[in-house]
This record gives structure tokens, sequence and C-alpha cells, in this order.
């Protein structure tokens, strides 16, 4: 597997976990709205946004878990390790390559 797929791989596996997260929050307290890691209405964020749209596919309004998966794209990469380690010692990410 190169790098470029390893990082995909890992976001793909990270996004389900956030998502996870976040449906616990939510249910914990259903006023609360959902966090987000990145504002998309920021101006320079939102090219980002709608490129990476474009670049995968996305024509129709994403949902959340395709929201997730680009947050998680513009981290840098020391940032999905140590998102990725998190939810290793919690048990719940295992059998994924965290790339270099």
């Amino acid at each position: 597997m190169t790098p470029a797929e390893q990082r995909v791989a890992l976001i793909d596996a990270l996004a389900a976990l956030v998502m996870e997260d976040r449906r616990r929050e939510a249910e914990r307290d259903p006023k609360k709205p959902p966090y987000y890691f990145i504002n998309i209405s920021h101006p320079v964020i939102r090219v980002f946004y709608l490129q990476w749209l474009a670049k995968h596919n996305e024509a129709a309004t994403p949902g959340d878990l395709s929201r997730t998966r680009f947050e998680l794209s513009m981290l840098h990469p020391a940032a999905l390790r140590d998102l990725a380690r998190y939810y290793q010692e919690q048990g719940r990410l295992q059998n994924i390559q965290l790339p270099q």
C-alpha cells in the first residue's frame, strides 16, 4: 500500500470513529450542536472544501461522514498519527498501518 493509500485508509477509519463520538455526544445532550474541527464557512477553507468535493466526486451536498473525512484530510500527518494513537489506546482502532 502506498503512503497516499495508507493516509486515505487511516482517514476513513478515523472518520468513522469521530462520527461515533459525535453521535454519542449528540445523544448525551440533544440541544448541543455537534462539534466540527474546521469552520467550512471561512472563505479560504470554503475554497479548499469545494476543491476537495470536486476531487472526490461529491456532487450532492455531502453528509457528516464526508465532511469529517475532509476535516481530517486537512490535518498534518503528525496530528493524524496522534489521533490514531488516541483511538488505538482506547482499543477502538486496530489493524491500521500508520503512515510515516
